[in-house]
């Protein structure tokens, strides 16, 4: 009796060591995202149940993930940075900015830790005035009130950019404004501004708003500025939205660039839970679409990072390689 007591005695303290060194090995995953009504939160929940399936068929993967509402890309990036976050959604254009220590981040050290797993959908810069305006052209939008974003917003480095390639400053309009995307329809409508700006993915609930609120257009972004901006950053795309996406903004194609989004980590990132996190995301692949109404058109080719911006993590890079979708940098579509 006493050496089957003292069995027993062995057996539970070695599944208490056996639990204790399990749970040791548990690796927690803070993910930075967005606005809790945005896509990017609607993303990293996502991503968090997929991971949580995969750990049912595989105790390898022994991940506990969160989801954390944030400002956005510049903040999670920095974060990354920081080891406030594991798991970062960000905008291509600031990612490159930070691993290149240019832009906003060019008063920090080049973020060459940075690398990327897996994209997610296109980004475009969207401009929409009232029909009423007289605005027809993108060059119409000098000496009116142009909404250009907050400081730190996708939408502010857009429009600084694009500033730059047309060599205007904030003189040449009648007033600047830095609303928030929740702001801007408001505004616009009411008379407030005359230009509403916005990085967004397409379609978007937000211009579906604005033509219920009033008489709105989508205005293109031209040729020549396109072209120059393409030409001079890897991270842009050109971009059309399809004239029949939302109803009576415009009477034909609206041509723009985009940026795409994804998700980053640090290079410290073990190669074994890259593999398996990007596995999870690729193997849920239609519920990703089911996500947002912007990544009902993505395809999986969409998820492969551009290889030549930011450094793919070899763990990713991995998965890319063995299902046969892995490419290097390719040429973009150019306007005629």
């Amino acid at each position: 009796m006493l050496n089957f007591r003292s069995s027993l005695l062995i057996c539970f303290f070695l599944s208490l060591l056996l639990n204790h060194a399990i749970s040791e090995e548990r690796y927690f995953m803070r993910v930075g995202t967005g606005s809790i009504s945005g896509v990017y939160y609607a993303t990293g929940n996502a991503i968090c149940r997929f991971i949580r399936k995969h750990s049912l068929h595989d105790n390898t993967f022994n991940v506990s993930c969160s989801v954390q509402s944030t400002p956005g890309t510049m903040y999670n990036l920095n974060a990354l940075r920081n080891s406030d976050l594991e798991l970062a959604a960000a905008q291509e254009d600031w990612a490159y900015d930070a691993y290149n220590g240019t832009g906003l981040f060019s008063s920090m050290q080049p973020m060459s830790s940075l690398r990327s797993l897996f994209s997610t959908h296109k980004e475009a810069f969207t401009v929409l005035v009232r029909k009423d305006s007289g605005i027809r052209d993108f060059d119409g939008i000098k000496h009116r009130i142009v909404n250009i974003g907050a400081p730190g917003t996708g939408v502010r480095g857009t429009m600084e950019k694009i500033m730059r390639v047309k060599g205007w400053t904030s003189t040449d309009f009648k007033l600047t404004t830095e609303l928030n995307s929740s702001e801007q329809v408001r505004a616009l409508c009411d008379g407030k501004i005359d230009v509403m700006t916005t990085v967004i993915g397409h379609p978007s609930g937000l211009f579906q708003e604005a033509s219920a609120t009033c008489s709105v257009q989508l205005i293109p972004l031209d040729d020549e500025t396109r072209k120059k901006l393409l030409l001079d950053h890897p991270y842009y795309y050109s971009y059309d939205i399809p004239v029949d996406l939302y109803s009576g903004l415009a009477e034909e194609v609206t041509k723009t660039i985009a940026v795409k989004s994804g998700f980053y980590v640090l290079e410290d990132f073990s190669d074994d839970k890259a593999y398996k996190l990007v596995s999870s995301v690729f193997s849920n692949f239609s519920a990703l679409q089911g996500t947002h109404p912007a990544f009902s058109h993505i395809t999986k080719v969409d998820l492969i990072p551009e290889a030549g911006n930011i450094p793919i993590h070899p763990g990713a890079k991995q998965f890319y390689k063995q299902i046969g979708l892995l490419r290097e940098s390719v040429g973009k579509a150019y306007p005629k």
